[in-house]
């Protein structure tokens, strides 16, 4: 009798170590599987809060760029219906529909006189640029991405390369209406001038008279009777990328 409850009592024994160890195994994997659970979760939360940021940024640029069109060129606009492209940058641009060089032209002089480096020069505004090419025209409100730096991009593709070679390469970069109006946007936001200490050769304009691109001089809204030849490279001149849907 005595044996038979030793017997029983190790075979119990070593039935509930088994269930212990059986218990412990299952712990380990549903520990394993509600910490894998958690790491998505937070995953999808961090996915979330990007979106629900850049989804922000973008009602905000789109109401500031409103407040700065109505201020600055006496001008409503109504931005809301304007697909946004979806190669992002740091910076988003909006483009009103109808803008024209002589309207930012305009904007420049009264907003800004007394800037020293400026030479206003009517019949280049007026005639020659506003009939210029242009990779993309304001015939309708449209947005772009770039860098929004004061200075322009330092990349590879932007440091000394001809305007020819940014084409051949098909590479966006911002024409001469858009760095006017991002030009003023930073002054009447900031009142700061960009492009201290390089030029932005706008290669997305061109001029009438021959392969010339137009150039964003040191501190100016604008390029005044400059002309930039299309084969030249130039170390102190870059371009700003942009990212569109024109």
């Amino acid at each position: 009798m005595g044996k038979l409850l030793l017997v029983m009592f190790f075979f119990f024994f070593g039935a509930m170590k088994a269930q212990k160890s059986v218990d412990r195994t299952v712990d380990s994997v549903s520990l394993r599987i509600l910490l894998d659970d958690y790491i998505r979760q937070r995953a999808e939360l961090k996915d979330l809060q990007v979106r629900v940021a850049a989804l922000e940024y973008i009602a905000a640029q789109k109401l500031e760029f409103q407040n700065f069109y109505k201020q600055v060129f006496k001008l409503k606009v109504n931005f809301s219906k304007v697909k946004i492209p979806s190669d992002k940058m740091s910076f988003l641009q909006f483009m009103r529909q109808g803008l024209s060089y002589k309207a930012i032209a305009v904007a420049e002089k009264i907003f800004y006189p007394r800037n020293p480096k400026h030479i206003y020069d009517d019949s280049l505004w007026y005639t020659k640029v506003d009939t210029a090419f242009e990779e993309r025209r304001a015939d309708a409100n449209y947005a772009i991405w770039h860098s929004g730096a004061y200075e322009p991009d330092d990349s590879s593709e932007c440091v000394g390369k001809s305007p020819q070679w940014v084409w051949r390469h098909k590479i966006k970069t911002m024409t001469r209406l858009e760095r006017g109006v991002f030009g003023l946007f930073i002054y009447w936001k900031y009142h700061k001038l960009i492009d201290l200490s390089y030029s932005t050769i706008c290669a997305g304009s061109q001029g009438n008279s021959g392969p010339y691109v137009p150039i964003a001089m040191h501190g100016l809204f604008f390029m005044n009777g400059w002309r930039y030849n299309a084969d030249y490279m130039c170390t102190d001149c870059r371009y700003r990328v942009v990212t569109s849907l024109k």
